[in-house]
């Protein structure tokens, strides 16, 4: 059997006292997918331990006011080759115009209701991958929207802050974010 993707969904669970997030392994037989180009299993568990890390440091950071907005800039590659984020139509093709974006956003809550993670071609470990996340939103405590936002994470190398040696830093190197209706 090949796993083929592992996703969070709410499930209503009386027995926990309400809805609890699960994950799901979606498992597909050998003879039905073909196994080349199909991530490892233990790909996929990194990819999906990734995803909400980062997906926990995003709304953590979005919905934590102008200071912590400000920090959610550095989790973007700096790169004025393409651009890094979509929001409802607003290209914003650099971490500066990002920041100018965020920052003018009113107070947020972000509920998130599904988040799915898939590894990428060339996948190593875990080191590419896509995060694709549905929920609510709230501005201003007060107007409530449902939400589609995928997010494209790629590893990268950076010096040390000793200056001796490198390790991986996770970026978001596309954002994509569209309201989807009225909550």
């Amino acid at each position: 059997m090949v796993v083929n993707r592992i996703m969070m969904q709410d499930r209503f669970a009386p027995e926990k006292g309400g809805w609890v997030c699960v994950l799901c392994a979606v498992a597909f037989n050998s003879h039905v997918v073909a196994k080349e180009g199909m991530a490892d299993f233990a790909d996929i568990k990194e990819v999906t331990k990734r995803a909400l890390q980062v997906q926990n440091a995003y709304y953590t950071a979005l919905d934590g006011g102008a200071d912590k907005r400000a920090e959610l800039v550095q989790m973007y590659f700096p790169s004025p080759q393409s651009s890094l984020m979509q929001w409802n139509g607003h290209n914003l093709a650099t971490t500066a115009d990002i920041l100018q974006y965020l920052a003018g956003l009113p107070k947020t809550k972000h509920v998130a209701h599904c988040v799915d993670a898939q590894p990428l071609p060339g996948n190593t470990g875990g080191d590419t991958f896509l995060v694709t996340i549905t929920g609510t939103v709230t501005y201003d405590d007060e107007h409530k929207r449902f939400y589609f936002q995928r997010l494209v994470i790629m590893a990268a190398e950076v010096p040390n802050a000793s200056g001796v040696g490198v390790s991986k830093k996770y970026y978001i190197v596309n954002d994509y974010m569209r309201w989807t209706g009225e909550a």
